[in-house]
């Protein structure tokens, strides 16, 4: 199927499937949660409407960067400006909002890699002939400006903890990558987050790519040098606050890793990553390569 955006140039930034609602829902800098229809045996689907959310000022200010979902009703957005708004997905309302810190600690930043991504993005000729500036989140980090201390860090990703929603849990469901930071929020109560941990080795770095396996006992995090990190969360924000432990980090990739994914496999837990580099590679969840799709062989997993 094709989606048919309504506004031209508009970039889109996720995707999510509503099967019980039978629609898609998009976000992206046009700052709206738009709705498609999920029409069967059709393959080119124009928008339906927009949320048409109740109330002053609750829709986003800012271009949204990131999506997730949660069964049976929960829909997280997080934007350019660092809001976060968690909504139920049967009413189109607001269940809960929050705000990230502000960029105090970025002004000694200096830009230093903002010419990863365009050098990457070159060695694929439709990347780089669609080009836009879809790095919007790396340039914000990397700019040494004074002006960027009284404004909030953008949310690069958000995710929900589904086992604990699922066990009718609201302390740490919502986890969100803030400048490298994994932020834990709960659903009712404070809107400052109940636990953080640095996932980056480098200050200057972040995260754009972040999942769970199953259980929301692992946490995978690709960052903005090409590694990856493998955190032990099955205690953190949950009794006395708990604890993160490191278990891996490696090299996947040569530039920006942009999207990671855990796999449950008879063998072995596996983890799938893609990159700036043009390249999705599978490796098992200690950092061991099996290998990079399109390559002539493959590794060990069938």
């Amino acid at each position: 199927k094709t989606l048919i955006g309504s506004k031209e140039g508009s970039e889109i930034t996720g995707l999510i499937h509503l099967p019980d609602k039978k629609q898609f829902l998009s976000v992206g800098w046009d700052k709206k949660i738009t709705t498609f229809p999920d029409v069967p045996d059709v393959l080119k689907i124009h928008p339906d409407e927009y949320w048409q959310c109740v109330g002053r000022d609750v829709h986003h200010k800012d271009d949204i960067l990131c999506v997730a979902y949660c069964r049976p009703h929960y829909l997280a957005t997080g934007s350019f400006d660092g809001q976060m708004i968690v909504w139920n997905t049967d009413s189109e309302k607001i269940i809960a909002k929050f705000r990230t810190r502000t960029a105090s600690k970025l002004d000694s930043i200096q830009l230093t890699r903002t010419e990863s991504l365009v050098t990457s993005s070159s060695r694929c000729s439709t990347r780089q002939s669609r080009s836009r500036p879809t790095s919007r989140r790396l340039f914000y980090h990397r700019v040494k400006s004074a002006s960027l201390k009284t404004r909030h860090v953008p949310v690069d990703h958000v995710t929900f903890l589904k086992s604990r929603l699922r066990s009718h849990t609201t302390t740490g469901v919502l986890v969100s990558s803030e400048h490298g930071d994994a932020c834990c929020y709960e659903l009712t109560g404070k809107e400052t987050p109940v636990g953080t941990f640095q996932m980056t080795k480098y200050e200057e770095e972040n995260v754009w790519a972040l999942t769970t396996d199953h259980k929301d006992t692992v946490m995978i995090a690709g960052d903005t040098t090409g590694h990856v990190s493998v955190f032990d969360i099955s205690s953190w924000c949950l009794v006395n606050g708990g604890k993160v432990e490191e278990l891996t980090t490696w090299r996947a990739h040569v530039a920006e890793v942009v999207s990671v994914e855990y796999i449950a496999h008879d063998c072995c837990p596996l983890v799938l990553t893609g990159s700036a580099d043009c390249t999705a590679r599978l490796w098992t969840i200690n950092g061991n390569y099996i290998g990079t799709f399109g390559q002539v062989r493959g590794g060990g997993c069938d």
